[in-house]
């Protein structure tokens, strides 16, 4: 049946290729030497997308990763109706029959194409290559991945990651092509075949104090240095992950130096957040819960580096943010060092800052002025009916006094968030209840403010208490300040966002 014309045009599709060569002294002049007549040869041809067959293979296991179960089925399946499957071949299994049920843990479902050949065959100068020579042929045997855009790389990454699986009897034995055999030393831009070939973009550098964004609705690779692999825009499953503070980094699997966290899932098509906090030798890991580390360790032994992203034995999807911390204090060093106090009384200890009651208590950050940022803190109030506190941030010309600065201010009191600017004077700008705010509990305060939009999470970094748009302010310091209430501070972070 001929495929419609809307199908076919302009499209694509990305092949892979086997070649079966066969040794030198079976061969004269590029073509084999006659086969005795009463030889038969049946080459059968499994595919597996399946990663960990893809691992097991590239670990140099060749068939050691099927069960002897399986290998015995397979054997048996092969050569049990040798001569009696069907009229006009010798195959024990014929083509689109699929791979015993024993098999399909390790390898996955597979039905298998089968090429039979006998020595009238090899006899033919013009077909015998296609099943002797390790060149390309004309007639090669060459699978495809559909119909595609030109130039998509899915389809490309699809093709790179088969694993196959050749009997040809009496021998079986396993092979992974990683592409067609040609298609290793080709890196340029160019097409051969249909086969579409992605060249490594170049290198952007990037600031390390400055936020790096990409959900890659571009399209583009512009701002990454590739080492290995196909990179496009699209998604999957599997191990693949986050890798941090690398330097040195080269083709291949582990060739580089630094951290990796990843996540191994078991089905496609699911989409989690996965968020890295490093600090010092701190490492923590968050998955899908942004309230919850799920790990955390101590790791010295990288301390910093480059950062991007890894898939191993898969494909995968990202959409990454990158945001430096450009500002921290846990207050461990019992002092308000890294502060400019503009009013109040303070005191440090067991790594929390206390600001004691008072209509105008705040500070600053020392010399770190910023634009948009992620703004973190725990922070807990007394029972001061009218009081609250929290955080201040683009801050100018902060002097004593309660409302004496130019910047906004994020304040959680006994049941409510507030958000307003001062100029000198006061503005609230919005205010909504939160009953579960308490006097004496710990709330981890976060603001967030790309441009004119200013995001405000208290305990939940999933859902927003308020996301508000103004654009009084744009830049200056971030600092703390407590209005009526003491307040007891911890954890203070600030990131480039």
């Amino acid at each position: 049946m001929a495929l419609p014309e809307s199908i076919v045009e302009n499209a694509t599709t990305v092949l892979s290729s086997l070649t079966f060569g066969i040794p030198d002294s079976m061969s004269s002049g590029g073509q084999p030497l006659p086969m005795d007549p009463s030889w038969y040869i049946c080459r059968h041809v499994f595919i597996s997308t399946k990663p960990e067959a893809k691992l097991a293979v590239d670990g140099g296991s060749k068939c050691g990763f099927l069960s002897e179960t399986c290998q015995a089925d397979l054997k048996a399946s092969l050569t049990q109706d040798w001569g009696n499957a069907a009229d006009g071949t010798m195959c024990s299994a014929l083509g689109f029959d699929a791979i015993p049920p024993s098999c399909q843990n390790s390898f996955g479902f597979a039905r298998q194409d089968v090429m039979a050949f006998d020595a009238a065959f090899l006899a033919n100068t013009i077909l015998a290559p296609v099943q002797t020579s390790k060149e390309q042929q004309q007639y090669s045997w060459r699978i495809g991945t559909g119909y595609h855009d030109p130039g998509d790389a899915r389809a490309h990454a699809s093709a790179a990651n088969r694993t196959y699986l050749i009997a040809t009897l009496p021998l079986v034995w396993c092979k992974l092509h990683p592409a067609v055999l040609w298609f290793s030393a080709a890196h340029d831009d160019r097409n051969y075949n249909n086969i579409i070939f992605i060249s490594s973009p170049t290198q952007t550098s990037i600031s390390s104090n400055q936020a790096f964004k990409d959900n890659f609705s571009s399209g583009s690779m512009a701002q990454w240095t590739t080492y290995d692999g196909s990179f496009d825009a699209s998604s999957a499953s599997g191990n693949a992950g986050l890798v941090f503070r690398v330097t040195n980094p080269r083709v291949g699997a582990d060739a580089y130096n630094g951290y990796y966290a990843g996540i191994l899932l078991p089905a496609s098509l699911l989409v989690h957040h996965v968020k890295v906090e490093v600090v010092n030798t701190t490492l923590n890991f968050f998955v899908d819960d942004m309230n919850k580390v799920l790990v955390s360790i101590t790791g010295g032994t990288y301390t910093n580096g480059m950062n991007g992203v890894r898939v191993y034995g898969t494909e995968a999807t990202f959409d990454i943010q990158i945001n430096p911390l450009i500002f921290w204090d846990d207050f461990s060093s019992g002092t308000m060092g890294k502060w400019t106090t503009i009013d109040g009384q303070y005191q440090v200890s067991s790594n929390i800052a206390v600001l004691a009651a008072s209509p105008a208590a705040k500070a600053v950050t020392t010399g770190v002025t910023s634009e948009n940022i992620i703004y973190e803190a725990d922070i807990s109030i007394n029972s001061t009916p009218n009081g609250n506190g929290g955080m201040i941030l683009r801050v100018s010309n902060p002097a004593p006094g309660a409302d004496t600065y130019n910047g906004y201010y994020v304040g959680i009191g006994i049941g409510y968030v507030v958000f307003g600017f001062a100029d000198p004077n006061w503005n609230e700008i919005k205010r909504v209840d939160a009953t579960d705010i308490n006097a004496g509990q710990i709330h981890h305060l976060a603001i967030q403010t790309p441009g004119d939009s200013v995001s405000i999470f208290v305990d939940d970094l999933n859902t927003p208490r308020m996301v508000v748009k103004d654009d009084k302010y744009s830049s200056g310091l971030s600092g703390l300040r407590a209005y009526t209430t003491t307040m007891s501070v911890g954890n203070v972070r600030v990131y480039a966002a």
